[in-house]
């Protein structure tokens, strides 16, 4: 499981991409403890954080998140994957199974608006390519869910041929009219 905290100073009206004050997760750990402390950024990845937020956040005390926050146009959700997706390719080298899960997240959420887990994603994804690529997005969540121990060092030639695909396909969505897929009959939802 995944923990991340997010402070927000002011409640401003929505903006894309929105600033993000103050970000915690715990791949952040070891600069935190190191001293060191991000600046706040403009981050388009906020923009599905605080979607999901919006609409998932269950208050221990004072108002919901829909009540606080602005609603995220899936517009800008859509915009938030095309400018994340550059980045997250240019640092795929030693964090392939993270790179195939969000891959996995963004097609999903660029062909059908939902934004669900990574293993979740990954098994729609599975349902979505051809086999030999879906049989490396299996071994990738199964990696994430701890029943196999994923080594990618013989699985590199797959790795790219999967996110060559996988970018394809996400750029794809996002070049369509929305809710209209080219391979819409193909897709389901969980």
């Amino acid at each position: 499981m995944e923990l991340m905290v997010i402070a927000v100073s002011d409640v401003v009206p929505w903006r894309f991409p929105p600033r993000a004050e103050f970000v915690y997760g715990e791949w952040l750990r070891e600069l935190f403890e190191a001293g060191s402390v991000p600046e706040p950024v403009r981050d388009p990845d906020l923009a599905v954080v605080l979607k999901k937020v919006i609409d998932n956040s269950l208050p221990l005390y004072g108002s919901n998140a829909a009540e606080v926050f602005d609603p995220v146009p899936m517009a800008d959700i859509r915009r938030a994957i095309r400018d994340s997706l550059p980045t997250l390719l240019a640092e795929a080298a030693g964090d392939e199974r993270n790179v195939v899960l969000t891959l996995s997240r963004m097609w999903l959420t660029a062909a059908t608006g939902d934004i669900a887990p990574k293993d979740v994603a990954a098994e729609w994804v599975e349902q979505q390519a051809p086999p030999e690529h879906a049989a490396v997005v299996q071994y990738a969540r199964k990696g994430y869910l701890g029943t196999v121990e994923d080594r990618w060092g013989e699985k590199q030639e797959d790795f790219e041929a999967l996110v060559s695909y996988m970018k394809g396909s996400i750029e794809k969505c996002l070049g369509a009219p929305s809710g209209k897929h080219p391979n819409n009959h193909r897709h389901r939802t969980n």
